[in-house]
């Protein structure tokens, strides 16, 4: 009896060592797993910020249309002796103060930093760069969420951009003009109206138009769960409405010699834009708004394009 104790003992003592060791194992496994995720992950955040080292399929270069229409404003920028002012307007793809910024702090580096104040910009603070008197790039950026053209006409908004005396209006709408019941007509007559104030309130500035990134929309589905019952859930289908705001943005730049920074043609327009934000993880849930990482790409990628057509300026002078 007690021989058969001693060997029972054993046996439950041999069951318990080798758990942990399998506990063990398992640990290990998934704290490798962790690191690998881990590297995975940062490669991702690193490369999402350098806009040359992403490609998309279907991604067309990245180059502003009628850049020469800046040339003023390049001039101002190789005498380094004047100080130039950008002022950013647009919607809630501006008011996050990821794609302004990334923008601004790419033009910094190519051309300085010293006309502006250190700043930490966040989505609680403003974008609006204090001035050091010194020459250079002064970025400023105003944004508003569920902004359309109309709100910008507004005395107080133009009012805003005015006393920032810009050399250069980058307008970045046309997302939200995108859904409900889109009308054509109506959307030109306001980026009309808005790009008119903006000539009439700073008439020595140039304006830059940027096409919107694209967007989905969410649609009802009808279906059965395993019971057979019916059931509705929603999915997301690419916003068609992108390509015809995208083509009014692009014939009233050129009917007015305005220079177009075409993001959304870049990207590979209807056929490749949406996907391909989507396949590298760009976009939020909404489908609507774009990560961190996605503005932060959009962001250098406007700016590498400004940095280029400055470099075609140069070699033309």
């Amino acid at each position: 009896m007690k021989e058969n104790r001693k060997i029972l003992l054993l046996f439950v003592l041999c069951l318990l060592f080798v758990g942990i060791d399998m506990a063990k194992g398992t640990e290990d496994i998934d704290d490798k797993k962790t690191a690998v995720n881990a590297v995975a992950l940062d490669s991702i955040a690193a490369d999402s910020v350098n806009s040359g080292a992403l490609h998309f399929p279907g991604m067309k270069s990245n180059e502003l249309i009628r850049g020469e229409e800046l040339d003023s404003i390049f001039c101002k920028i190789r005498g380094r002796k004047d100080i130039v002012r950008i002022v950013h307007i647009g919607d809630s793809h501006v008011r996050g103060h990821v794609f302004s910024v990334a923008a601004r702090h790419r033009l910094e580096k190519k051309w300085g930093d010293s006309a502006v104040e250190a700043q930490k910009i966040s989505y609680q603070t403003t974008a609006i760069a204090t001035e050091t008197g010194k020459p250079g790039i002064v970025y400023s950026a105003i944004g508003r969420n569920g902004a359309v053209c109309a709100h910008f006409l507004s005395g107080d908004y133009m009012s805003r951009v005015k006393e920032l005396n810009p050399d250069l209006v980058i307008v970045s709408l046309g997302t939200n003009e995108s859904y409900g019941s889109f009308s054509g007509e109506s959307f030109r007559n306001n980026l009309d109206s808005l790009c008119v104030m903006i000539n009439d309130s700073c008439p020595s500035a140039k304006i830059m138009l940027t096409t919107l990134p694209g967007s989905f929309k969410r649609i009802r589905v009808r279906g059965r769960n395993r019971k057979g019952r019916r059931r509705y859930s929603s999915t997301p289908v690419e916003n068609k409405n992108t390509e015809k705001v995208r083509q009014i943005w692009l014939n009233y730049a050129e009917e007015h010699n305005l220079a177009v920074w075409d993001l959304y043609g870049i990207m590979g327009g209807d056929a490749s834009a949406c996907k391909n934000w989507r396949r590298a993880k760009f976009m939020r849930s909404d489908f609507v708004h774009y990560t961190h990482e996605g503005y932060t790409y959009q962001g250098e990628l406007m700016a590498e394009a400004i940095i280029k057509q400055y470099n075609k300026y140069v070699a033309r002078h």
